[in-house]
């Protein structure tokens, strides 16, 4: 994350649960900017051979999160993330580790996807250093990726 000398991110794991805690230099003693996610770990036991799934969350120490990009009538992806490097969505480190067709889910080997930035982070970003009540429109992990996937809107709640 830029500007890390004037804005700061925390990020803690609850479970099926992670918070992005933001902090900037000029907030007041009282600033409350915690953003929850889901994890989604259950996606994990839909993988059917987790190895590639089991490397990444052993390089991330328990520092990860998943994502189910469904495009539509059980056709979708299941994306990993490395929490630790970027800011939902924009992770540094996401990979495609399955796909479902139809409902089925079938392994593909781990591919890093190519980093998304959303095009209103920086002004976010900018904005907040100065500003503790702005927030910051976090939409789905896999809405980020949609498009280099070829996959349409994100229907999943998270």
């Amino acid at each position: 994350m830029p500007f890390t000398t004037l804005l700061w991110r925390g990020i803690a794991i609850d479970g099926d649960r992670y918070v992005n805690v933001y902090s900037s230099f000029f907030d007041g003693p009282d600033t409350n900017d915690v953003h929850s996610h889901a994890r989604n770990l259950t996606l994990r036991d839909a993988v059917p051979d987790p190895t590639g799934v089991d490397a990444v969350a052993r390089f991330s120490k328990v520092f990860y999160g998943f994502s189910f990009g469904d495009r539509g009538e059980g056709t979708g992806d299941i994306l990993i993330h490395d929490l630790r490097m970027g800011a939902t969505p924009d992770y540094v480190f996401t990979f495609k580790v399955a796909e479902s067709m139809d409902g089925v889910v079938h392994q593909v080997p781990p591919s890093k996807l190519p980093r998304v930035v959303q095009d209103d982070a920086l002004d976010w970003l900018w904005t907040r250093i100065f500003d503790e009540t702005t927030i910051r429109q976090e939409s789905s992990t896999y809405q980020a990726y949609a498009q280099p996937l070829g996959a349409g809107v994100d229907r999943s709640a998270q």
